[in-house]
């Protein structure tokens, strides 16, 4: 049907809160602005995406607490609760699904947030996970020994620390078990792409290479440098995911080319029930994303990100699966 969208309660967005509801059926419709429908039976309008501009609600806001004259991006209503917790002074009270940190930039006192730099053992210098050219090594060491650490970061969580690969960041949970972790890389369409294959480690966080048979393993970081090939964004992923993961990377590359440079998130997240919510407890990885940010106009930093004006993003997010 031409504007109408048809989905199960199953294959909803979950954020689209009200997919769970008891009064939705087994198909919910979903129609552009402007389609009407006609139901001569029992039915019922359960909601609506926010994603669409006419269907905004608005929030006026004012006292010392806000900035003036600032507007926030389009958002659900659930993040209202952590900007009340945040006023309150109770920041983390209450459990909830919104983002933490979302409102600080209409605050003019926001909290302070800052991801800490993982335990470090030293100074940086290369550990070769897979062999390597001694050229590429040289020139590896060399940069990783003098490049500044990141500023920040547009993720948060005090339960992860970052490792910092010069223009590039892994980002690791404290518990050294849990397999779900995150890269952060700046592309740039002009850089030097490597054909060579090797994995390798900063010795400043670790001086044991992660896993023991390279055979098996893929990297789910989105560059193609020779910063990119850290050991630690390497995972074994089933031959089928590999197979079919290849379409994002595909599109990764065709944006970095026509944007020139994209700032790219690309991660491991556990969802062993398939709810749509990421569990709180460590489990294997059951899905990839992959998120890519740009600026319509032009970039003031990538260290930390911020355009001139406004940014775009766009995320892809799939599940690891090992089928035929």
């Amino acid at each position: 049907m031409k504007n109408v969208k048809v989905n199960t309660k199953e294959s909803m967005p979950v954020r689209k809160h009200y997919s769970n509801s008891h009064r939705i059926g087994d198909f919910i419709l979903e129609g552009k602005p402007g389609a009407t429908f006609d139901i001569p039976f029992k039915g019922g309008d359960h909601g609506y995406d926010y994603h669409v501009e006419n269907m905004h609600t608005i929030m006026f806001a004012r006292g010392p607490a806000f900035k003036k004259y600032s507007v926030a991006p389009a958002f659900q209503n659930v993040q209202y609760m952590n900007l009340w917790l945040t006023l309150l002074g109770i920041e983390g009270a209450l459990p909830n699904n919104g983002t933490v940190g979302f409102f600080d930039s209409i605050l003019e006192k926001a909290p302070k947030r800052e991801n800490k730099e993982c335990d470090n053992f030293g100074s940086s210098q290369v550990l070769e996970c897979q062999k390597m050219p001694a050229a590429e090594k040289n020139k590896l060491a060399s940069k990783l020994s003098s490049c500044p650490l990141a500023k920040s970061f547009p993720v948060y969580s005090k339960d992860y620390c970052y490792q910092s690969y010069c223009e590039n960041t892994v980002i690791v949970n404290h518990d050294p078990d849990d397999c779900r972790k995150a890269v952060i890389e700046v592309l740039n369409a002009f850089s030097e792409k490597s054909s060579s294959d090797f994995s390798f480690l900063n010795t400043k966080y670790s001086i044991q290479c992660p896993f023991a048979n390279h055979s098996s393993m893929a990297f789910f970081s989105a560059g193609s440098t020779s910063m990119s090939k850290m050991a630690d964004a390497q995972f074994v992923f089933p031959a089928y995911f590999q197979r079919n993961s290849r379409t994002v990377a595909t599109k990764t590359q065709d944006y970095t080319t026509k944007y020139r440079k994209l700032y790219v998130i690309s991660g491991l997240a556990t969802d062993t029930n398939r709810d749509g919510h990421a569990d709180q407890l460590a489990g294997s990885p059951t899905h990839f994303y992959r998120i890519l940010i740009r600026c319509l106009d032009s970039w003031v930093s990538t260290n930390p990100p911020a355009c001139k004006n406004t940014g775009c993003a766009r995320a892809f997010t799939f599940p690891i699966l090992d089928e035929q």
